[in-house]
């Protein structure tokens, strides 16, 4: 039988993803550049109703008003220059996080086909490295069933439903000493692994690249343990694995209706989210150390005062997941025309900067460049956090006095930061990337916990690149998103 909360997907796929941040909505009537730039300039006027009235107008607008909000963001006039930064700021984050949130769309259509064939099918057709881990079992079983149009995860469910898999929320692996996480392909990172077994009906919100469900009452809540008078269950949440989940930072509860009809209210948890993917050690089996690594949900726990009458389920639970993703690298900041940019120092967007330092044309053809990098603040890889000796990994979380400063200097290849340029390419006219050579030096240096890393890379052009024109520091960042949830009939411990 096909779950309550999977029938609309197979009746309606392709008509909305049931959540507040993917559904397209209509512009206000008269939100046309006309409209949008009345508003903003009353983003200063001197009526306080007139200043509320636009701001949540444009905020309603979203995207196609940041070209004027951004313009007014520059404005000599101090309240409506701090109003548009605002708006630009809340709006660019909504952008965002409807880009990084969009679905992987896919339609799976399986006429009695062997269940391994349609784990298959799914992978292909979504680009998710789908893995059956007991094919064996599942050799004679088929499926036939029709997704429509469907998001990944919906199509995953129905595929896991129809076809009698489940989700494998942990694997075995083996560790070597000094290891920050087990190689990628062993610990099921980046990927979906199923296995025989019977499907849990769990209360789910279907995101777009986002899956929100209640974990079953009998999960062992990662958290802190249940104070008196509280409720305490958790929530699960998983990312298509494009989208690299960071880390959880918990559930927001706006509303539980329980099945007296009491309001429960929630509890501020301050218990730290459930890292998924980072290796427990469990014990040294023939000579190798060896671990778990979950794959499965990454758990936030919630926390309700109990009403005056027992509460079994809770009929309806609204709120959002806020959790940290890192972003595909990008460019961040730029120095054109290289050779006539030497001393000058770009800014970026979200903070830090880029210095070129030098810049000499070397009598066998290579380039050396010699820069001075502040990272931003939200640079996904701040090598301070993460460094690493040539036979191990190891990591790095200094605490430093305010004005202390710390200097590592690489010697012979023996000490290096992760990435040997640090995210920062050499580019011709045509915007093609010049061959990192070498990296004669690199220099670390915090002072105030401000990061400074002065590096000397040399690189080589390949035949008909000519000169180089741009120097480009890229880096992934860490973003928060806040995915909206409704859950139904929520069933507590």
């Amino acid at each position: 039988m096909v779950p309550r909360h999977l029938v609309g997907a197979m009746l309606a796929l392709g008509l909305g993803l049931g959540c507040p941040l993917f559904v397209a909505s209509a512009l206000p009537q008269g939100a046309d550049k006309e409209r949008i730039d009345k508003l903003v300039s009353q983003l200063g006027s001197q009526v306080f109703t007139e200043r509320m009235a636009a701001t949540q107008e444009l905020d309603a607008i979203g995207a196609p008003a940041l070209e004027a909000l951004k313009k007014a963001a520059t404005s000599n006039e101090p309240e409506q220059r701090r109003r548009a930064e605002e708006l630009v700021a809340r709006i660019e984050r909504r952008v965002e996080a409807q880009r990084l949130l969009a679905p992987t769309r896919v339609r799976l259509v399986c006429k009695d086909t062997p269940v391994a064939d349609a784990v298959a099918d799914l992978a292909k057709k979504s680009g998710v490295n789908v893995i059956l881990t007991t094919p064996a079992q599942a050799k004679e079983r088929r499926v036939t069933l029709d997704t429509g149009e469907a998001s990944f995860w919906q199509a995953l469910d129905l595929l896991c439903h129809q076809g009698g898999l489940i989700e494998v929320g942990s694997v075995d692996v083996p560790l070597r000493v000094g290891d920050i996480q087990p190689p990628q392909a062993a610990a099921g990172i980046g990927q979906v692994l199923l296995a025989d077994g019977k499907p849990l009906d769990l209360p789910t919100q279907h995101a777009g690249a986002a899956r929100i469900r209640a974990l079953p009452p009998n999960t062992p809540v990662l958290a802190s343990p249940r104070g008196q008078g509280e409720i305490l269950f958790a929530l699960g949440a998983r990312l298509e694995p494009r989208v690299q989940f960071q880390s959880m930072k918990g559930a927001q509860i706006d509303k539980a209706l329980d099945d007296q009809g009491q309001d429960l209210m929630p509890i501020a948890a301050s218990d730290p989210a459930a890292p998924v993917d980072q290796p427990v050690f469990i014990g040294n089996v023939g000579g190798m150390a060896r671990g778990i690594v979950g794959t499965g949900d990454h758990q936030a726990p919630v926390r309700l005062k109990v009403g005056s009458k027992p509460s079994k389920t809770i009929k309806e639970l609204t709120g959002k997941i806020s959790a940290e993703v890192r972003t595909a690298p990008e460019p961040v900041m730029v120095v054109d025309d290289v050779f006539k940019a030497v001393g000058k120092t770009v800014k970026g967007k979200q903070g830090g900067t880029l210095t070129l330092a030098a810049m000499e044309r070397q009598d066998d053809g290579l380039f050396m460049v010699r820069v001075e990098l502040q990272p931003p603040p939200d640079a996904a890889d701040q090598p301070i956090l993460r460094a690493r000796i040539r036979r191990g990994a190891l990591l790095i979380q200094p605490i430093m006095p305010q004005g202390m400063q710390i200097q590592v200097q690489q010697a012979g290849g023996g000490f290096g930061f992760v990435g040997d340029s640090m995210g920062i390419t050499l580019l011709n006219a045509k915007g093609q990337t010049m061959q990192l050579v070498q990296t004669p030096s690199r220099t670390f240096k915090l002072a105030n916990m401000v990061a400074t890393h002065e590096l000397t890379l040399v690189f080589k052009p390949q035949e008909g690149q000519g000169d180089p024109a741009r120097l480009v520091y890229s880096t992934a960042r860490i973003v928060t998103l806040e995915v909206p949830f409704t859950l139904r009939d929520v069933p507590l411990p």
